[in-house]
Order: C-alpha cells, then sequence, then structure tokens
C-alpha cells in the first residue's frame, strides 16, 4: 500500500487520537516505538507542519493537512531515529549552528536524529523531541518560530518544548 493509502487507512485513528490528546486524554501515552501521524505542540495547540511554500513551521492541526502529507511524519524510531515527512519522505534537520531546521535527503546523519525524552513534574509526564548529537531540543514559540533550542525543563513546562506525537505503527 502506498503512502496516500496508507495515510487515508490512518486518518480515522489519528484524527481520534488527535482529539483524545487535545483533551489532555492522552497525557502520558505519547511514547510509542515508531510509526507515523501527527506531532502536537501541546505550547500552541498546533502540530508539526512542512510545505515547499512555508518551510517546517507548526499551523493547525487538520485532516486535510494530515491526509496530504503537510502534517504526516514517520518517526523510525523514537528511541533515535529519523523523522521523515510524509509529503516530499525527506528529514527533517538541525542545518546551521544556530538551530535553524529544515528538511533534507535522509542519510542517517546526526543532525537528523530525534529521540523522544520525558520529564516529570507536577505528577505529569511531558514529552520532548531531542537532537542527542546536540542536545537541542524542538522548540516552538510565537517570537522565535520553529527552531532547535538547548533543551530546558522551564520551556517544557511552559509547552515550548512539550511535543506529543500521535503515531500508529
Amino acid at each position: 500500500m502506498g503512502i496516500r493509502g496508507r495515510i487515508a487507512a490512518l486518518s480515522a485513528v489519528l484524527t481520534l487520537a488527535l482529539t483524545a490528546a487535545i483533551g489532555g486524554a492522552a497525557a502520558g501515552t505519547a511514547n510509542a516505538s515508531s510509526g507515523g501521524g501527527y506531532i502536537y505542540n501541546k505550547g500552541s495547540n498546533e502540530c508539526l507542519d512542512y510545505s515547499a511554500s512555508y518551510g517546517v513551521r507548526v499551523f493547525p492541526c487538520n485532516a486535510a493537512s494530515l491526509n496530504s502529507g503537510y502534517q504526516y511524519w514517520n518517526w523510525t524510531s523514537v528511541q533515535g531515529g529519523e523523522l521523515v515527512n510524509g509529503l516530499v519522505n525527506d528529514c527533517l534537520g538541525i542545518y546551521g549552528g544556530a538551530g535553524q531546521l529544515g528538511m533534507g535527503t535522509c542519510t542517517k546523519g546526526s543532525y537528523q536524529t530525534w529521540a523522544q525524552e520525558s520529564l516529570s513534574a507536577n505528577n505529569k509526564t511531558y514529552w520532548t523531541i531531542q537532537n542527542p548529537a546536540t542536545n537541542k531540543c524542538l522548540d516552538y514559540s510565537a517570537s522565535a518560530g520553529l527552531v532547535a533550542a538547548p533543551c530546558d525543563s522551564a520551556r517544557v513546562l511552559a509547552g515550548y518544548q512539550n511535543w506529543t506525537p500521535t503515531l500508529t505503527p
């Protein structure tokens, strides 16, 4: 089955998972081994998104963007794998010293490797998406946009570095 067929088949399941995550019912259940789906930022209530016109960004989560591949991300392994976008089959990576994020041909390079890490605080589990080679985390704020920034527990608790992947293996 091609990527479009796989995306269509997973759409209903992922929409339900996203709805649960937005409502808070999925807190602490984000740790999957691998799979594809939305990657949801808890601080902005939006999803990781890619298009040629806008680059990598966060954008309101929606089934049309998931089905088109803009918001579909295949994570080869949350223990340290690539985030492959469903639209272009390229990998999310850190390009440049200032934490600029972009898309490029998947090479299994350290700059394209991402691991899910947890932080427990206030009787809750928070999830980050971290590049182990740089110790930088995916970070989104309205003022700075989407960047890879030093992992920081205060930024995780504020939601900037708090991400929930809704992956279906």
